[in-house]
Order: C-alpha cells, then sequence, then structure tokens
C-alpha cells in the first residue's frame, strides 16, 4: 500500500473516530457505524492504531464482535438505533432546506436499515 492511501485511510479513521466519540455525547450522531468505520480503516491502515482500537475499553468488544462473526450487540444496536430515530424525527421537524433534511434523512435511514439487517450479538 502507497503512502498516500495510508494516510487517506488514516484521516477517514481519524475522522470517524471523532465523529463516533462525539456521538457518545450528543444524540445527533450514531456511534456504532462510524467505530466500525475506524476500525477497518485501522487495520487497513496502521498496525499502531489498530491496536489501540481493538483493545480499547469501549471500542475493542464492538471491533471484536465485528471481525468476530460480523455482529453488533444488543446494546450497541438498540442505543443507536435509538439515536438514529431521535435524530431522523429532529432532522425532518427541522426548519433546514427540504433537500438537505431529507437528504440527511435518507443518510441516517441507510445505516438504521445497515443496523437492522446485521446480525445482533448478546
Amino acid at each position: 500500500m502507497n503512502q498516500l492511501t495510508r494516510y487517506i485511510l488514516l484521516g477517514i479513521g481519524f475522522i470517524s473516530l471523532g465523529l463516533g466519540f462525539a456521538g457518545l455525547f450528543l444524540p445527533l450522531l450514531p456511534t456504532t457505524p462510524f467505530i466500525l468505520l475506524s476500525g477497518w480503516c485501522f487495520a487497513k491502515g496502521s498496525d499502531k492504531w489498530n491496536h489501540w482500537i481493538r483493545t480499547h475499553k469501549e471500542f475493542g468488544p464492538l471491533i471484536d464482535n465485528w471481525h468476530r462473526d460480523r455482529s453488533i450487540s444488543k446494546k450497541h444496536k438498540f442505543v443507536a438505533s435509538l439515536t438514529l430515530t431521535t435524530s431522523i424525527v429532529f432532522i425532518l421537524g427541522s426548519n433546514l432546506q427540504d433537500s438537505l433534511r431529507y437528504g440527511i434523512a435518507l443518510g441516517l435511514s441507510t445505516i438504521f436499515v445497515f443496523l437492522y439487517f446485521t446480525k445482533t450479538s448478546s
């Protein structure tokens, strides 16, 4: 893998890690999909950061479930689904431009469908 690809993967990994971390505190951001994306980027781009996220107290089990059997825990699915549903309702009720509201709601709905159809682990 060339250096540019590695830097792009690390950049995307850190951005999604930041969004996932913010999702722990902000009701409009789902944590789970962003952490899974970070895990994928770090696995491809950096042994150091891959090790860090896989051994992290909060994020490690989520990544391990995903690597083991492509599953998401009941707890993470519930929290992510609740966050996504709340976000969709909030966005649709906002006074943003229609195309922006519907675009964001569609993007969030896509993540919701992904979560729904992903295998659930205990």
